[in-house]
C-alpha cells in the first residue's frame, strides 16, 4: 500500500472583519475532513507541518518548504478571509516555482472576487502556467472538490485540466 497523498491547505488566516475566525475554521474544518477520508493533510505552522518541515522559518518560507514536500497544495479562498498574504504567497510560487503549478488547485468560494491580476479568465497569473480554480459555496462543497483532486491525482499521477466546475463569468 501506498502512502497517502501530502496535501498542504493554505488560505487566509485572519478574517476582513476583526476578530472573525471563519477563514481559519474553514481552512481547519477542510484538513479535518482530508484526514478523515485517509489523506495525509495539514495546514501550514501546524504540528504536522513542522514534522515535514522542520526548523524555524518565516511564514512565506514555510510556504515554499512545504510545497517542495507536497503532492497537492490546496490554496483556499474565502469571502470571509484576507487575501494578502494568500495571494501573495501563491504568486510568488508561481513566478519561481512554475513546475510545480500542475499540483496546485485554488478552491474559490462563490461570490470571492479574484483579482483579475490572478484569475486566469483574464489571464491572469494563474493561467500560465495553468492552475485548477474550482468554485464552492459550502464545507461540504469544498471538501468535496478537494477529495475529487486528491483522488484524481493518486489514481493518474495529474490534476484534472477541467472539472466541469470552472468558474463560470
Amino acid at each position: 500500500m501506498t502512502a497517502p497523498l501530502r496535501i498542504f491547505v493554505l488560505g487566509s488566516f485572519a478574517d476582513v472583519t476583526p476578530g472573525g475566525r471563519r477563514s481559519i475554521e474553514t481552512l481547519r474544518t477542510l484538513v479535518s475532513c482530508l484526514i478523515s477520508l485517509g489523506w495525509d493533510a495539514f495546514l501550514s505552522g501546524d504540528p504536522r507541518s513542522r514534522e515535514i518541515a522542520p526548523g524555524h522559518w518565516t511564514p512565506r518560507q514555510l510556504t515554499r518548504a512545504l510545497e517542495r514536500c507536497t503532492d497537492l497544495s490546496l490554496f483556499v479562498a474565502s469571502r470571509a478571509g484576507r487575501p494578502n498574504g494568500w495571494v501573495t504567497e501563491l504568486a510568488t510560487l508561481q513566478i519561481t516555482r512554475p513546475e510545480t503549478a500542475t499540483r496546485r488547485v485554488v478552491l474559490v468560494e462563490v461570490g470571492y472576487p479574484l483579482s483579475q491580476m490572478m484569475d486566469p479568465m483574464y489571464g491572469g497569473l494563474l493561467a500560465e502556467p495553468p492552475v485548477l480554480v474550482i468554485p464552492w459555496r459550502d464545507g461540504d462543497e469544498l471538501c468535496a472538490a478537494a477529495d475529487r483532486c486528491a483522488r484524481f491525482l493518486s489514481t493518474r499521477g495529474r490534476l484534472p485540466t477541467r472539472t466541469g466546475q470552472e468558474r463560470q463569468h
